[in-house]
């Protein structure tokens, strides 16, 4: 139970100190840098079907397991996070977090979403 209440006050904490705008300020900043790559993936693998991210994957010449990509109970939208990530990385700063580009995937790909 110390372990559930000191979870939720360092959430509380990040919220009250700030930090929760200021790193999702940092994530819209890298939108425009973001979207082209993240739209992209999700064009490519609207099903998320195997040969779908595997084409994705080819696309941008990032390596992935077989076994990985057929794995029982895999969640496939983690594989293109995780796609979009490693392209990332490469083109914003490296001062960005991976959890600042990540959220930045995640707003992106909502607002994909969002349009459909």
């Amino acid at each position: 139970m110390n372990t559930i209440k000191r979870f939720f006050a360092r959430v509380v904490a990040w919220f009250k100190a700030g930090d929760a705008e200021r790193d999702f300020n940092r994530a819209l900043a890298i939108i425009p840098q973001v979207a082209p790559v993240v739209e992209a993936i999700a064009a490519a693998a609207p099903n998320k079907t195997v040969a779908e991210i595997r084409a994705a994957y080819d696309r941008y010449a990032v390596p992935i397991s077989a076994q990985l990509l057929t794995a029982e109970g895999l969640n496939r939208g983690l594989l293109l996070m995780e796609l979009a990530t490693t392209v990332l990385t490469a083109l914003v700063p490296m001062s960005i977090p991976t959890r600042i580009l990540q959220l930045a995937i995640q707003v992106v790909y909502t607002a994909i979403k969002a349009r459909k």
